[in-house]
């Protein structure tokens, strides 16, 4: 074999190898992928168990959680809905992030009869906040998108989007809210429900390491969290937390805190991440929580060991 014969072969496996290396990454690629963090229109919603797409001309998905403030001053619009689709023109289905049985529980008491109700992951589906109305094509496409409490014009936009005539508007929410005190809506957190990181440093320093809990999704977890913290996202915390958290210990909370979101989702109506993540804590008896507020590169460069 001459020189030239070598050096052609030798091309000849480069460019065999970079081809297989090319394939190997898109593979990688394709099956490691990030899971959806925004919803968009013209997109498919992505899959939920149990659902299949297309079912109806129209769905319309509520997206709720129990103890939402939002969710249940919007309750009477709702009601308007489901009884103003009295032919079934517009498939109704109302998912949470809590059980199904707290679910229709939380919509027994707030009188909206919706048949399918489901569980669902709100971190994989892109849902940053509730309420979140998602109208899909018969092909499961997102047509519209609302959040937060809609004002009465942009009600009578979901109605002509809907393509149903609104029926007679029903009572006040306030007369058909679940009457224990303790489910009657997400309070605001106030200023002494957050910590720094020069307090947390100051109770590691006088109670030794208390427990942390993460309630970011696993996908933003997995990036980078305080070294010890617990991951349990939002949506598993009813299941998770009773199990997992110990009880009788003040419970520190990083849920990602971020000032202009909390505003934005104070001033679209919705209940923000961290006012959520903590309610549902003091339901399952941690009363103690407080939400830690700096972002991970300040907790780390006030000495605070993190994990990325």
């Amino acid at each position: 074999m001459n020189k030239f014969d070598k050096l052609l072969n030798i091309g000849s496996m480069l460019i065999l190898l970079s081809v297989i290396a090319l394939g190997v990454y898109r593979l990688y690629e394709s099956t490691h992928q990030e899971p959806n963090t925004t919803l968009r229109l013209g997109t498919a919603m992505p899959v939920m168990d149990g659902v299949r797409w297309p079912a109806a001309h129209q769905t319309l998905v509520l997206a709720m959680s129990v103890g939402c403030h939002w969710c249940r001053q919007s309750a009477a619009f709702y009601r308007d809905i489901v009884q103003s689709n009295s032919s079934s023109a517009v498939r109704l289905i109302a998912i949470f992030p809590n059980s199904e049985e707290d679910a229709r529980a939380e919509l027994r008491g707030l009188g909206i009869d919706i048949r399918e109700v489901y569980r669902v992951s709100f971190g994989t589906l892109g849902i940053a906040g509730t309420p979140t109305l998602i109208l899909l094509d018969p092909s499961g496409r997102i047509k519209s998108l609302w959040e937060g409490a809609l004002s009465s014009k942009t009600q009578s936009e979901v109605f002509s989007k809907l393509g149903i005539l609104r029926g007679v508007a029903t009572a006040s929410v306030e007369t058909t809210r679940p009457t224990n005190p303790q489910t009657m809506r997400v309070p605001e957190l106030s200023p002494e429900k957050y910590i720094t990181v020069v307090e947390l440093k100051q109770r590691m320093a006088r109670f030794g390491n208390e427990p942390i809990v993460d309630t970011r999704p696993r996908e933003v977890f997995s990036k980078g969290h305080i070294s010890g913290a617990i991951n349990i996202p939002i949506d598993e915390l009813e299941v998770r937390a009773p199990h997992e958290l110990p009880k009788g210990y003040a419970i520190i909370d990083y849920c990602g805190y971020c000032p202009p979101c909390d505003r934005e989702a104070e001033q679209k109506g919705i209940a923000s991440y961290c006012s959520l993540s903590e309610f549902v804590l003091a339901k399952m008896g941690f009363e103690g929580t407080v939400i830690l507020k700096q972002d991970l590169d300040t907790i780390q460069k006030a000495g605070v060991a993190t994990t990325k």
